[in-house]
């Protein structure tokens, strides 16, 4: 007999309370669900104790006062599994009620009428009441996806309401693997479902089961061909069969069984549903009822049993598929729904808007209604946006949404895919309408990637668009060129491709209607309001890769190297891929600073943006300036006090070279002398820059002090002096443009300084002009930066003060030659220390420089420029 009351049990005792406390903790944070035998335990044993505990009746356990006090812990124990059972429970009643899934679930419908309704009352009603002798089969056809299960759920529901005295059941046989799995758990079923109206038929179903069973594969094919006489024990497969048919009877009941996706079954697996639907379960009162896809099966099969399964089944009902209306109306419901439009006209949010957006695309795309949703998104039905004067005759296919969502089934995994990409779709980066009919399209056709796509420069047309004659014309490069067209030499070679792959010619039509209309040239005004259409090839991957840039690249990369501040290694990185994809994975980071430069709300940030931006190239960003402009101006509200100072500090940072920001800036400078100058300029050939949130002043002093910093780095005399040429600071005359009195003082320093290097390049040289012409036609003068860099500052400023005044402009010019001339004549030979082919070429600069100012600083013509030339050395 245990001490309860010694030191070891207590301390025993102690340590497995706390481990079974532990313990059970341990799965109430893992939230571990207690099954229904561990609830029903636990109440019994929980019950037990308060028997012993609480009521005397004469059954002596242990002394209370001796040991029964230590089991009082389970009262603890047991409190704590109903707080657990109850926060279980309670979760996931809330789960189940609250939680929208962000995936449309795949399940039947079985709540209301659906499109077959006809047809599933009428079958109600021909059954109703009918007991065949030997079983009855009906199949039920459509292709998968069309309905089946549907339908039998609906068929099943209706028919229990007027028939109650059937039994029906539902026995799913592809969840079942191999033919013995089959054949034993179909009876299972059977007997399951008919023993509660007979004690005597679930032991003659095991016996007709096990006899089955124990026949080899072989004489289970003597069964079918020879009958049912195959002895085993005792009795034949007949008699146990006779027996079974004997209680059926006795039941007299109506029997529906169920039996649904045939079509996901294997060869052997339809062979074996075949045998117990017509020979293994060929009982009186009983009507099976299966769903399958009739191709399926036959194809399946194989041409040897082609036409068994009319064997099979006395009743075949085809289910009709939707109308296209029917289509229409529910995708445009599942797009409402997977992209909530606003509550109400003041909520201004931009992802509701985009939705709008969105669902005025889908409302119009194959419509003949033009729908405006957009400044830069115009005339976005798909019937009329041919060019007038087309070609040939693409297709006189008109597309609907039911041409490529024929199944209910069809439109939710579409709109599962389609929401997948909701980011992508809200980015702004493609033409919506080109996107929808794609996605569409390669949902449809799931292999025309590979087919078509993945090579799509050997189906379709670079060509690029001819401003004057408006229309598309061959590239002058075969491997490049603005945009992809559908040609009619296109059309041939997808047919041909196409038809070599045995597609349907319906599908073939389809996917050339639907290439007609994402790749056909277009109208000028089209590709004018829609920069980002699929057919250009810009932007023709970004559709195909659906916005994964290269297949390395994506948004979570770039703001992993955001944050990291390793933009600079990725863009080097981005740099080495091939045109096409460099171009993309340019245009996907750029879309994301863009994004970035919108949220940010310090100075840090803001340094960094620029930084980031002026790493591009900058090709990339030439036609985004009003949108840097707009990203500048939110930047300058959000962010407290930021000013022209952080500004010019952050554009130091970013690079010697000269970035899209340089250029954004210098553009600022030039278009603003354009505005000073309405005489020769107008609205289309200059550019306003209202939103800019920086003075025109500041701007110039930002880049001014680039300049000063660029001008100090060991960086090469090409990048110094294009820096200097952005300098603008107002237009002369006829349209010259003067650089600002201080960059001028600034880049003169520099050339003294630096002067032997820059009569080792080319900068000081007379050039012929114009560049191409025969030689003895060229003229030759210095390059005119040099009059500017020594103008005099009295010039300088009277020019600005009356710009149109030709004749202080050549004053200004003639005075800079002039003061150029005389810093050449200061430089003595004995100064350059380079060899004597550079002495030669000074000398040389010094005497064309004397010639020209003598011929009134006029350009020298050929033999002027050879007679001088040539005492210095061979030009």
């Amino acid at each position: 007999m245990l001490n309860f009351e010694s030191l070891e049990f207590k301390l025993g005792f102690i340590v497995l309370v706390f481990i079974a406390l532990v313990g059970y903790m341990f799965l109430f944070d893992k939230k571990y669900i207690v099954s229904r035998k561990g609830h029903l335990t636990a109440i019994t044993l929980f019950s037990v104790y308060l028997i012993f505990r609480i009521f005397d009746f004469g059954i002596i356990y242990l002394p209370v006062s001796a040991s029964l006090k230590y089991i009082d812990i389970s009262v603890l124990l047991f409190l704590i599994h109903i707080i657990h059972w109850k926060n279980t429970k309670q979760k996931n009643s809330k789960i189940n009620s609250e939680e929208k899934d962000f995936f449309i679930n795949d399940h039947v419908y079985v709540d209301g009428e659906i499109d077959n309704e006809l047809i599933v009352q009428r079958l109600i009603d021909r059954i109703t009441g009918y007991k065949p002798i030997n079983s009855f089969s009906i199949g039920i056809n459509a292709e998968w996806g069309f309905g089946k299960s549907t339908f039998l759920h609906r068929f099943k529901n209706e028919f229990e309401k007027t028939n109650p005295e059937t039994i029906m059941f539902w026995f799913h046989i592809w969840k079942n693997k191999g033919d013995k799995a089959i054949i034993d758990n179909f009876f299972k079923e059977f007997s399951t479902n008919l023993k509660p109206y007979s004690g005597e038929i679930e032991d003659k179903i095991e016996k007709y089961t096990d006899a089955i069973l124990s026949v080899s594969p072989g004489e289970i094919s003597k069964v079918i061909n020879a009958g049912k006489n195959i002895f085993r024990e005792e009795h034949s497969l007949e008699e146990y069969y006779r027996d079974i048919q004997s209680a059926i009877q006795k039941i007299d009941r109506q029997i529906i069984i169920i039996l649904d996706d045939l079509d996901r079954l294997e060869e052997s697996e339809i062979l074996d549903t075949y045998k117990i639907i017509r020979t293994l379960s060929d009982f009186d009162n009983v009507i099976f009822m299966a769903g399958y896809d009739r191709d399926y099966l036959e194809g399946t099969l194989g041409k040897n049993k082609v036409n068994y399964i009319n064997k099979i089944f006395q009743v075949e009902i085809n289910l009709l598929p939707f109308d296209e209306g029917q289509i229409n109306e529910m995708l445009l419901d599942g797009i409402k729904d997977v992209f909530p439009h606003r509550k109400n006209q003041d909520d201004n949010s931009d992802e509701l808007v985009w939705n709008e957006k969105l669902f005025q695309v889908f409302y119009a795309l194959f419509s003949r209604r033009s729908y405006q949703i957009s400044s830069d998104m115009s005339d976005i039905t798909l019937d009329n946006l041919h060019s007038d004067d087309s070609q040939f005759n693409c297709s006189e296919l008109k597309l609907n949404f039911k041409h490529f969502l024929r199944t209910y089934r069809d439109l939710k995994r579409f709109l599962n895919e389609f929401k997948f990409n909701k980011a992508f779709i809200h980015s702004g980066d493609v033409y919506l309408p080109d996107y929808v009919l794609f996605r569409l399209l390669s949902f449809r056709y799931r292999n025309l990637h590979n087919l078509l796509f993945e090579d799509i420069s050997d189906f379709l047309e670079l060509k690029d668009y001819d401003t004057v004659n408006l229309r598309m014309q061959d590239s002058w490069n075969d491997n490049e060129g603005s945009h992809y067209i559908y040609s009619k030499n296109s059309k041939e070679k997808v047919f041909k491709r196409l038809e070599g792959q045995r597609f349907k010619s319906q599908d073939i039509e389809i996917i050339n209607s639907s290439l007609c209309i994402l790749f056909g040239e277009k109208s000028n005004h089209f590709y004018k309001t829609n920069p980002k259409t699929i057919s250009k090839s810009y932007y023709t991957n970004i559709y195909l890769r659906n916005n994964i840039a290269s297949g390395s690249y994506t948004y979570s990369d770039f703001e992993e190297y955001w944050e990291s501040d390793k933009l600079k290694d990725l863009i080097s990185k981005m740099i080495s891929l091939s045109q096409n994809i460099r171009f993309q994975a340019f245009n996907e980071l750029k879309e994301f600073l863009y994004k970035k430069g919108l949220t940010i709300t310090n100075k840090n940030e803001f340094s960094k943006f620029i930084i980031s931006l002026n790493l591009f190239n900058p090709i990339f960003l030439v036609n985004d300036y009003h949108e840097i402009e707009k990203i500048f101006k939110k930047q300058f509200t959000k962010i407290q006090n930021l000013n022209s100072k952080d500004f010019k500090d952050a554009l130091v940072k970013s690079k010697e070279a000269i970035g899209p920001i340089d250029r954004f800036l210098a553009d600022i400078l030039i278009n603003a002398a354009r505005l000073e100058r309405e005489d020769i300029y107008t609205d289309k050939n200059s550019i306003e820059y209202k939103e800019f949130p920086l003075e025109i002043s500041d701007t110039k002093l930002i880049l001014l002090e680039k300049l000063e910093y660029v001008l100090r780095q060991n960086v090469g005399y090409n990048i110094q002096f294009n820096y200097y040429a952005l300098q603008v600071d107002f237009i002369a005359v006829d349209h010259k443009v003067i650089i600002a009195f201080k960059a001028d003082e600034l880049f003169k320093e520099h050339l003294k300084k630096w002067f032997l290097h820059f009569v080792w390049g080319d900068y000081l040289d007379f050039k012929g002009e114009p560049q191409g012409f025969p030689k003895e036609r060229q003229t030759y003068k210095p390059n005119d930066f040099l009059c500017q860099i020594f103008c005099n500052k009295e010039d300088w400023d009277k020019l600005k003060a009356d710009k149109k005044d030709s004749d202080l402009y050549k004053n200004f010019r003639n005075n800079g030659f002039h003061n150029y001339n005389d810093f050449l004549k200061s430089q003595e030979v004995e100064n350059i220390f380079v060899g004597e082919d550079h002495k030669l070429k000074l000398e040389r600069i010094k005497k064309l420089m004397e010639a020209f100012i003598k011929n009134d600083y006029q350009p020298l013509n050929r033999k002027q420029f050879q007679d001088i030339a040539s005492e210095g050395g061979d030009l």
